[in-house]
C-alpha cells in the first residue's frame, strides 16, 4: 500500500481557543474524508497528523519543525493566531512545503512574511474589521468606545476600524487593551458606560469575547449601547445563549444559513452535521474545511506533490466550496471571500435550536480583484 498522504495539522487543541480550534480540525478531518472518497492522488490517501499548540508561540515553532522533519508531512494547513501561523509560514519556507493558514492575519500577508509557499485561507483583519465598521458606524452611531486584547488580533482590528471611522468621521471617544484570559471587564466596562458611546466594539476572541458580552449585559450597557463584535464567533454565541447575545451585531466568515444564498453551504452544512454529530459548522469550521480541501484539490489537479506544481494550481483555482466563489489573490495569495454581518436573534425569534443569527449583509469579493492570474502566468 502507497503511503499517506500527510496534512501537518498544528493548532491549539488546549486553551482559551480550544473549542474553536477543534472546529477547525472536524472541518479538515471531512474535507480528507472527501479526498480519499474521491479516490485520492491516484489512488494514495491522504491523513491529518495533528499537533496541539496550545496558543503558545514556541510551541507552535517547535510543532511544525516536527511535522516537517520528523513525520515529514507533504503539506501543512492550521493554525488560530496570527503570530503562530507566521512562525509556522517561516518554517514550511524553508523546508520547500506548502503551507495554508485558516485564521486571520494582517502581518502574514505584509512584505517580508510573505512566502511563495504560503496562503491565507481565513480573512484578514482590515477585510473583516473594514465590513464590520462600515456597516456598524452607519448604522448605529458615531460615538463610538473600541476594547481590543493585547494581542495581533486586537490591534488590527481596531487599526482596520480607525482607518474605515476616520473616512466618515467617527469620533472613537475611547479605544483600551485588556489582557488575553481577562476574567473582569468590569473596569473597563465601568468607563466605558461613564462615557456613553452610541456604539461599543469589541476585538477579542474565544472566551474574552463571552465574558465582556455577559458583562457588559450585567451592567446595562445594553440598553444605551450597541454592542458589536469585529470577530464574532459562533460557537461563543453557543456557549452564552440567545439572553446573554441578543442584539449583538458582528462580522464572521461563516454562518450555516449561507445554505439559503449558496448550494455548497447547504452541502457543507449537511456532511459536517454528520460529522459532528448534528451540531452546524461555524466561521472556523469553514476555515478548516477550504484550508485543507483547497490544498488536497490542489493535489489531485497537479497529480503530484511537487511544491511549485501545487502553489500554481492554488493561484488557479476558482473555487466555491461552501460560501460563495472564491479564489487566492496572485499578490500576496490572501483569500478573497464573503465576509457576513449577522445580529444575534432572541430566542423568541429562532426558528430552531441552531437559528441563532439573522444575516444582515454578505460582502462579497472584499479586497484587490486585480490579481488573477493562471496556470500559464504564474
Amino acid at each position: 500500500m502507497a503511503e499517506k498522504i500527510k496534512v501537518g495539522f498544528p493548532v491549539p487543541l488546549s486553551g482559551t481557543y480550544g473549542t474553536e480550534a477543534k472546529e477547525q480540525l472536524t472541518a479538515a478531518e471531512l474535507a480528507v474524508d472527501e479526498f480519499n472518497a474521491s479516490g485520492g492522488l491516484d489512488g494514495r490517501e491522504a491523513e491529518i497528523v495533528v499537533r496541539d499548540t496550545k496558543l503558545l508561540k514556541e510551541l507552535a515553532q517547535s510543532s511544525a519543525e516536527e511535522l516537517c522533519t520528523k513525520e515529514k508531512v507533504h503539506v501543512m494547513v492550521g493554525a488560530l493566531k496570527s503570530e503562530d501561523m507566521v512562525e509556522i509560514s517561516k518554517i514550511c519556507a524553508k523546508h520547500g512545503i506548502l503551507y495554508n493558514a485558516i485564521s486571520q492575519s494582517d502581518t502574514i500577508l505584509e512584505i517580508h512574511n510573505r512566502r511563495r509557499s504560503t496562503f491565507h485561507e481565513g480573512w484578514d483583519f482590515h477585510m473583516g474589521g473594514g465590513a464590520i465598521g462600515r456597516y456598524a458606524f452607519s448604522h448605529y452611531g458615531n460615538r463610538v468606545a473600541v476594547l481590543s486584547g493585547i494581542q495581533e488580533l486586537g490591534e488590527h482590528f481596531t487599526r482596520a476600524l480607525l482607518h474605515v471611522g476616520t473616512q466618515i468621521g467617527v469620533d472613537f471617544i475611547y479605544n483600551d487593551k485588556h489582557p488575553v484570559g481577562c476574567q473582569d471587564f468590569r473596569p473597563f466596562l465601568k468607563r466605558i458606560q461613564e462615557l456613553k458611546p452610541e456604539v461599543l466594539v469589541f476585538n477579542c476572541f474565544g472566551a474574552d469575547q463571552l465574558n465582556a458580552v455577559k458583562q457588559s449585559r450585567e451592567l446595562g450597557i445594553f440598553e444605551d449601547t450597541r454592542i458589536v463584535l469585529a470577530n464574532f464567533s459562533v460557537t461563543q454565541r453557543m456557549i452564552g445563549g440567545a439572553d446573554v447575545f441578543e442584539g449583538v451585531v458582528g462580522a464572521c466568515g461563516y454562518y450555516w444559513r449561507l445554505e439559503e444564498k449558496f448550494a455548497s453551504a447547504k452541502e457543507f452544512n449537511k456532511n459536517y452535521r454528520v460529522r459532528s454529530g448534528g451540531v452546524a459548522p461555524t466561521t472556523y469550521s469553514a476555515f478548516g474545511y477550504v484550508g485543507t480541501k483547497t490544498v488536497l484539490t490542489a493535489i489531485q489537479r497537479a497529480k503530484t506533490l511537487e511544491t511549485e506544481k501545487l502553489i500554481r494550481e492554488m493561484l488557479a483555482m476558482r473555487f466555491d466550496f461552501c460560501r460563495g466563489p472564491q479564489f487566492y489573490r496572485g499578490l500576496d495569495h490572501q483569500s478573497v471571500q464573503p465576509v457576513v454581518i449577522v445580529e444575534s436573534k432572541s430566542e423568541s425569534d429562532m426558528q430552531s435550536p441552531d437559528d441563532f443569527f439573522e444575516i444582515l449583509e454578505v460582502n462579497e469579493f472584499l479586497g484587490p480583484r486585480t490579481f488573477l492570474v493562471s496556470r500559464e502566468t504564474v
